[in-house]
């Protein structure tokens, strides 16, 4: 018997298992698989004593015998995701050893113990001596474009020279690789000689640098110049004239909330996530964005109690924003016609959907750069918010830079360039229908 309603979603590396499938906890398989992955590599020391009972284990023998055992111990769980608590893990000597060759042999297992975290620290190398095409590789951005943020974040990143501090250059890949890879933190620790809390720690301080700077990268245009520029190239994509913003949420998964309200978390999909609402532009730059509700809130909802919305109302702006038949018309937000019955509403109908799919293709993108977006966020919520807003403003800046798609994965971009999601339908204000008629009267005849 479950206590959930429904099963949820487990997370490894780029797999996503559902929780129902496999062993579960308390079944008596799970210790008996345990056993047979480890069996191969116990079953392979010297020490005449060897006696484990799961993942509890006794050697006993020579020294040199139980030092070599050890060592191969530790290299071959580590090459299957285990890794022995030196915390746990205890030595006995017979009494006939003199306390020099006891303090030697303590020595000795001591080093076997901290050999990986020390040279973790001595293979520290500054990144950006690879040449670009490792550096792509590595990070799936160019080394011009992590200069470009090292640049902007140094004074905030300056580090405290006691210990073994990190450079900003480490800081700012390590969060970088590990956002756009959305690999396990451990393989980025590994790589650039730190620990897994340090990466942790390190993407959390880079999430809430670039969130505190986002309105220097996120922001609609203001002056009249910028809004007719803006209108400018909407139009040329499907003749939809007045358009200055493209908008839509799409749901970026998180773990599961166990908090109280943590089943408001969960969308009309079946998993947790945060709803994020954005507005963009004809260039898939992101213009404005909302964090902060939960994956039930309807699309509307963030709309109607938004910043943007109360803009629009006060005469901010010379254009309009299209959006899908999720959000109400107004004067200020045009959707789709339900039921276009004359030619001109079938034109508009065209017009609107071609011009409107720039937020899905610039979700596509955004997602394709950021994998931990499409693949979900494994942190607290707060962390999680500051780090899609921080996803944004480098989404933004790779736009301004002319940054590429990783090599060999812009014919997947379509993939998820749009949600498949049946938006319920929300009928037209009165004042909104009424403008839209006109439009439509005067533009698409």
């Amino acid at each position: 018997m479950y206590k959930c309603s429904q099963n949820t979603n487990l997370f490894y590396e780029n797999h996503v298992i559902d929780s129902a499938v496999g062993v579960q906890q308390g079944d008596p398989l799970g210790p008996a698989l345990f056993s047979l992955g480890i069996q191969p590599i116990i079953s392979n020391v010297k020490s005449k004593l060897n006696v484990w009972y799961l993942d509890d284990g006794i050697l006993g023998g020579r020294a040199d015998d139980v030092l070599s055992d050890l060592t191969h111990i530790f290299r071959n769980f580590k090459n299957i995701g285990l890794e022995p608590n030196s915390n746990k893990c205890e030595i006995f000597f017979s009494n006939n050893l003199s306390t020099s060759h006891r303090d030697t042999l303590i020595q000795n297992f001591n080093h076997i113990y901290t050999t990986r975290r020390l040279d973790r620290h001595r293979h520290r190398v500054n990144p950006f001596e690879l040449s670009d095409e490792d550096f792509r590789y590595k990070y799936r951005f160019s080394k011009r474009f992590g200069e470009k943020i090292v640049g902007i974040l140094r004074e905030d990143l300056v580090h405290d020279p006691r210990g073994c501090p990190l450079s900003p250059e480490i800081q700012v890949v390590c969060a970088l690789r590990n956002w756009a890879r959305h690999e396990i933190q451990d393989d980025t620790a590994d790589l650039h000689g730190v620990s897994q809390p340090v990466v942790s720690r390190t993407c959390k301080k880079v999430a809430e640098i670039l969130s505190r700077k986002s309105r220097e990268f996120i922001k609609m245009p203001t002056t009249l110049n910028e809004q007719q520029e803006t209108i400018r190239k909407f139009r040329s994509i499907a003749n939809f004239p007045t358009v200055i913003g493209a908008i839509d949420c799409t749901h970026i998964r998180v773990k599961k909330v166990n908090a109280d309200g943590g089943q408001l978390y969960i969308n009309r999909k079946g998993f947790s996530s945060i709803n994020v609402q954005v507005v963009c532009d004809a260039d898939l730059k992101i213009m404005d964005i909302v964090t902060r509700w939960r994956g039930s809130v309807h699309d509307s909802r963030i709309f109607r109690e938004c910043r943007l919305k109360q803009r629009f109302e006060a005469g901010a702006f010379s254009g309009i924003l299209l959006g899908d038949s999720g959000y109400p018309c107004t004067p200020y937000l045009f959707t789709p016609l339900l039921n276009p019955t004359t030619p001109q509403e079938e034109r508009y109908n065209r017009s609107h959907i071609r011009t409107r799919n720039t937020v899905e293709r610039c979700f596509g993108l955004w997602k394709q750069r950021f994998r931990c977006l499409l693949r979900g966020m494994f942190g607290d919520i707060e962390t999680a918010k500051k780090t899609i807003v921080a996803c944004a403003v480098l989404h933004n800046m790779a736009i301004d830079m002319r940054e590429d798609v990783f090599s060999g994965e812009r014919d997947s971009i379509e993939q998820y360039s749009s949600e498949p999601i049946v938006q319920r339908y929300i009928a037209p204000s009165i004042r909104g229908n009424i403008r839209r008629r006109q439009f439509i009267e005067t533009h698409f005849q």
